[in-house]
């Protein structure tokens, strides 16, 4: 629901939990005379000027054009005028710019990402399917949604995952206090979230939206041990921890005797509950 519907109290109030994402997607968002279906829209066309512009740029973003080469190639925009409004969205807090984790600030290597769920999903699935859902085909829109919703969680819950993470750090759950946390990337590798402290430790860590078998996550703390030997920080004196966080993990306490770091949705609950 939170991926969907986002953190905005009006669009949360509109969720009716006795029934399961899709009929809320149905019921709330595709039809063309929806609250949620309308506000978004409505809010972007008061912000900017030249909405259409930005409209191409974010869903560039949202369908995983995420590079500044890429929105350029899928806007059809000048390079410059696409830099000129990417940095107008970050100013408006729509958008965010990130970079690896292990990178300068001045690091050309950043990747945009749409901040609000709400928002991300309205450009992933909504514009694609307005003219759909004008003429009151709601239903085929739910079927491409139905297909690719899996796939847009995978992202949405990778920054879910980063926030337990910052959680966990104040309450000692991980492997040390880290200072820093973020993803990390280099040509064709990349690492879900990486951790750092300013004494030589760094934490390694997956995100799976999936049930995970014991054989499963160990082949992928495999996997992630192989890329982290590409990255480059402190690499002759740092501490590394490997961890995976996915929807659930088998065997886990087995894996954290191995000294590995693994939570799923059952840790995510027990620190909510806390």
């Amino acid at each position: 629901m939170y991926s969907v519907f986002g953190g905005t109290p009006a669009y949360i109030t509109q969720i009716n939990p006795a029934h399961d994402i899709y009929w809320n997607i149905d019921k709330q968002i595709l039809n063309f005379d929806s609250f949620i279906y309308r506000d978004i829209k409505f809010i972007l066309l008061e912000e900017l000027e030249e909405p259409r512009y930005y409209f191409s740029i974010l869903e560039s973003i949202a369908s995983g054009s995420t590079n500044l080469g890429k929105i350029t190639n899928y806007t059809g925009l000048d390079r410059g005028l696409v830099n000129k409004y990417l940095g107008v969205l970050i100013d408006l807090g729509i958008i965010k710019r990130e970079i690896p984790v292990t990178e300068s600030v001045r690091s050309k290597k950043g990747l945009y990402s749409i901040k609000d769920n709400a928002f991300a999903f309205w450009f992933r699935f909504i514009l694609p399917s307005e003219d759909l859902i004008d003429l009151g085909r709601g239903e085929v829109a739910l079927k491409r949604i139905k297909n690719g919703l899996n796939s847009y969680l995978g992202r949405t819950f990778e920054n879910i995952a980063k926030e337990f993470l910052w959680d966990m750090n104040l309450k000692d759950g991980v492997p040390f206090s880290f200072l820093k946390l973020g993803s990390w990337w280099y040509k064709e590798r990349e690492i879900d979230i990486i951790a750092l402290d300013d004494e030589s430790n760094i934490f390694f860590c997956e995100v799976k939206w999936k049930d995970m078998s014991e054989a499963e996550t160990m082949s992928l703390i495999g996997q992630l041990k192989e890329k982290s030997e590409h990255v480059h920080w402190r690499n002759e004196s740092r501490n590394e921890h490997y961890g995976i966080i996915a929807r659930t993990i088998e065997g886990k306490d087995k894996l954290t005797d191995a000294g590995y770091f693994v939570f799923d949705l059952l840790d995510f609950e027990k620190l909510l509950i806390e």
